[in-house]
């Protein structure tokens, strides 16, 4: 059975307009009635601990809300602290009723993946983000997957805004790895003709601490369970190894700093890096620039370039015998990097 997680979730985003019609006659109403929507409407039950509405705006405020799938043992799929939305009864009457405002300390997100489950419906899940009031304001966020590998992605101060286009603009820090960096993006969603959701995105992260950066400009499409997604990438690192380790925590500790571009695509099975050129650099050993793609699907990080260049260690680059080292040291050269990067392999191309 299809999942209803996006109708649970946007009812509770249209409480505010449930509210308008019945408030004045019962305060308690709307609430109820919303309960009675989500568990006749979808699979899920709603849980609202302390909830309030008032009017004028008109407004909804918990101090927990937690959406649960009733069929699973675990965590709420869904859970939002200390919420307070708010539409202005000017705007619900002029049926506007997404120019509203929310405010929340976190949202967590639980992402199933246990073998026995069917697929997550992710177009459902990413469908309450075309549906956010105008300004969002959550202190924390966080998407949880997996149960014996636990998978947590963070993001702090989150803000987000939504211009006369309809395009939002969104702001926060998220943590990967050990480092916290600066995210802004622009985002705007459209329906495909296929009924899929069609996510567009221009991105940007980047450290102040080490002037290292990354820009995406591209697209991701939900259709269901499916997933896909094509971007244009272009990124430098003060060190290689923040990057190659955000795509395999083993990878070899190859030092310098790279600066990339290329294109990454790929979908819920794995994805692909065309890279149209690297540069790896440090000032004292070596400098290359390279060319190639670097695949991952469900198993081992792959990676195939070509490179030239000149260098004055070629061991600090990758560890190599001693005589083929002095060999191939202090000399221009072309090399391909192939094997997986937790364990490369060098040769004389």
């Amino acid at each position: 059975m299809r999942r209803r997680l996006a109708l649970a979730i946007v009812l509770v985003l249209l409480l505010p307009a449930i509210a308008a019609v019945l408030l004045f006659r019962d305060g308690e109403r709307p609430l109820a009635l919303l309960h009675w929507l989500v568990e006749q409407q979808t699979p899920y039950t709603l849980e609202m601990r302390s909830a309030s509405l008032s009017w004028n705006p008109l407004s909804l405020r918990a101090p927990l809300i937690l959406l649960q799938d009733p069929r699973r043992a675990g965590p709420p799929l869904v859970s939002v602290q200390n919420l307070d939305l708010s539409v202005p009864l000017s705007q619900l009457i002029l049926g506007r009723g997404n120019e509203g405002h929310l405010t929340a300390t976190n949202v967590s997100y639980y992402l199933e993946s246990d073998e026995t489950s069917e697929p997550i419906d992710l177009q459902e899940l990413v469908a309450p983000l075309t549906r956010l009031p105008q300004r969002v304001e959550v202190d924390s966020v966080h998407l949880i997957a997996g149960t014996d590998n636990l998978w947590i992605f963070p993001l702090l101060n989150a803000r987000a805004e939504r211009d006369d286009t309809g395009t939002v603009n969104l702001n926060a820090l998220a943590h990967i790895g050990q480092r916290s960096v600066a995210l802004t993006a622009r985002t705007r969603w459209t329906r495909d003709v296929d009924n899929g959701l069609r996510m567009y995105l221009d991105s940007s992260l980047g450290d102040a601490s080490t002037s290292s950066k990354l820009d995406l400009s591209g697209e991701i499409h939900t259709l269901g369970p499916a997933l896909d997604y094509s971007f244009a990438i272009e990124g430098s690192y003060a060190r290689i190894s923040d990057f190659v380790r955000a795509l395999d925590n083993e990878a070899y500790p190859f030092t310098g700093d790279l600066h990339l571009a290329g294109q990454l695509s790929g979908d819920l099975g794995g994805y692909r890096l065309a890279l149209d050129e690297v540069t790896l650099t440090t000032p004292e050993d070596y400098r290359f620039t390279a060319s190639g793609e670097v695949a991952s699907s469900a198993g081992p990080v792959e990676i195939s370039l070509n490179a030239s260049g000149e260098a004055e260690r070629l061991d600090a680059l990758i560890p190599l015998p001693a005589p083929l080292s002095q060999h191939l040291s202090r000399s221009v050269l072309d090399l391909t990097l192939t094997g997986t990067l937790d364990s490369p392999v060098v040769s004389r191309a």
